[in-house]
C-alpha cells in the first residue's frame, strides 16, 4: 500500500441543490469519462472509481472541486501490488505472508511422536492401544513478535475509531470542514447580507431557517448551542460567525480554508498579516500624525517585537485599505485574520507567543 496515493471515488451522493450539467462537466474534466457519461452516473446514484491510484494533493484537489460542485468524493488508500526480483525467484518461492503462516501453523495436526501398548488390567474396558501426541511444538520466536505488533496495531486502531469522532459539528463525516448557516424569520436584513456575501465568494454552504418553537429539532439544539440566541450564525469547521459583517467572514472563512475564497485584493491586503512561511504576525493601521499610534509604535520596537506598522494616510489605496479592513479607528491592529481589541502592549505580546 502507497501512503501517498489515494483511488478517488464518487458515492453516490450529491446535495439536494446539484446542478447536474455543471457537475457532470466537472467529473468529465478530471476523470476518463465523458460529461454524458458522468450525467448518467449521476443520474443512477451509483458508485464509480475516477481514478485507481493518484498522488495526495491532486486527489485532495479533484476532492474539493468536485464537492464544490455537490458531488462526494471518498479517498482510499491505493493498493498497489509487488513481484519478486530475480534473485528472489532464484532462491525459490517467496515465505508466505505472516496471516498466512499463522493459518497454516494451526491448521497442521500435530505429528505422532510414538505409539505404545499400555496394560489395562486393572480397567479391563479400556484394554486397548492409545496414541501419544507430542506437545512440545512451539511457535518461532519471530513469528510471535510479529504476530504480538499486528494484534497491537489492530487494537490500537479499534480504541482509536471508537474514542475520537472526526467528523462533529461543522465537519463532513469525512473530517472536512463545511459551512452552515443558520437563519430565522426575525433576521431579514443580516441573514440576507451574509447568505449573499457566501454566495457571491461561491462558499458552499448548508442553509438552516431555525424555528425557535422546535426546540426538540436537531438544528435548532445546534443552534442553541453555538449561538448565544443570535441570528445569524454561521459555522465553518471549529470557527463561528455571530453577526453579519464583511471582515467577520473573512476571518471565518480565512482561518478555516485560508485565502481560497478570499477576493484578490482581500488576499493581496490580508498577506500582510503573515510572515513567509505562512505564519501569522501583527499588522498595525494607524494615521501618521496619530498620538496613540506613534507611542505604540515606540512601546512594541522596546519589546523587541516583530510587526508590520502601516501608516494608511499615505497609501495610494487608502480608500480601499479603509473599506475591505473596515478601519473605524486607530490604532487598528490585526494577527493574520483576526482582528485585534485594544493597545494594551502586555496583551499584543502574548499574541506573539
Amino acid at each position: 500500500m502507497e501512503h501517498n496515493k489515494f483511488r478517488v471515488i464518487v458515492t453516490g451522493r450529491y446535495k439536494k441543490q446539484i446542478d447536474k450539467a455543471i457537475a457532470a462537466e466537472r467529473i468529465g474534466q478530471h476523470s476518463d469519462i465523458t460529461p454524458t457519461q458522468a450525467l448518467k452516473l449521476i443520474n443512477s446514484r451509483e458508485s464509480k472509481i475516477l481514478h485507481e491510484s493518484m498522488e495526495h494533493a491532486k486527489a485532495y484537489e479533484i476532492k474539493r472541486l468536485l464537492q464544490d460542485s455537490g458531488v462526494e468524493i471518498k479517498l482510499e488508500p491505493a493498493q498497489t501490488y509487488f513481484t519478486q526480483s530475480s534473485d528472489e525467484q532464484n532462491e525459490g518461492e517467496r515465505k508466505p505472508r505472516l496471516l498466512a503462516r499463522l493459518f497454516n501453523y494451526f491448521k497442521k495436526k500435530p505429528k505422532v511422536e510414538q505409539q505404545v501398548d499400555i496394560n489395562w488390567e486393572d480397567k479391563p474396558r479400556f484394554n486397548r492401544s492409545t496414541i501419544i501426541y507430542s506437545n512440545k511444538r512451539k511457535l518461532p520466536i519471530g513469528l510471535m513478535f510479529k504476530a504480538g505488533l499486528v494484534l497491537f496495531a489492530l487494537w490500537f486502531f479499534w480504541l482509536k475509531a471508537i474514542t475520537t469522532d472526526i467528523s462533529g459539528d461543522g465537519f463532513d463525516e469525512y473530517g472536512d470542514p463545511i459551512v452552515m448557516v443558520f437563519t430565522n424569520k426575525s433576521c431579514q436584513q443580516e441573514c440576507s447580507q451574509v447568505l449573499g456575501n457566501l454566495r457571491a465568494r461561491k462558499v458552499p454552504h448548508e442553509h438552516y431557517i431555525i424555528n425557535t418553537r422546535l426546540k426538540d429539532d436537531d438544528k435548532y439544539k445546534l443552534w442553541k448551542k453555538y449561538s448565544k440566541d443570535k441570528f445569524p450564525l454561521v459555522m465553518a469547521g471549529k470557527n463561528i460567525l455571530t453577526d453579519s459583517s464583511n471582515t467577520g467572514l473573512i476571518e471565518l472563512l480565512g482561518s478555516t480554508f485560508g485565502n481560497q475564497y478570499l477576493t484578490s485584493i482581500e488576499k493581496e491586503l490580508y498577506s500582510k498579516h503573515f510572515h513567509e512561511d505562512g505564519a501569522p504576525k501583527i499588522a498595525i493601521y494607524c494615521q501618521s500624525n496619530n498620538g496613540i499610534c506613534q507611542q505604540l509604535n515606540k512601546k512594541l520596537k522596546v519589546a523587541n517585537l516583530k510587526f508590520s506598522y502601516i501608516e494608511v494616510d499615505k497609501l495610494d489605496n487608502k480608500n480601499t485599505v479603509i473599506e475591505t479592513l473596515a478601519l473605524e479607528k486607530y490604532p487598528s491592529m490585526f494577527k493574520g485574520y483576526k482582528k485585534i481589541q485594544g493597545t494594551d502592549v502586555s496583551g499584543i505580546s502574548l499574541m506573539f507567543e
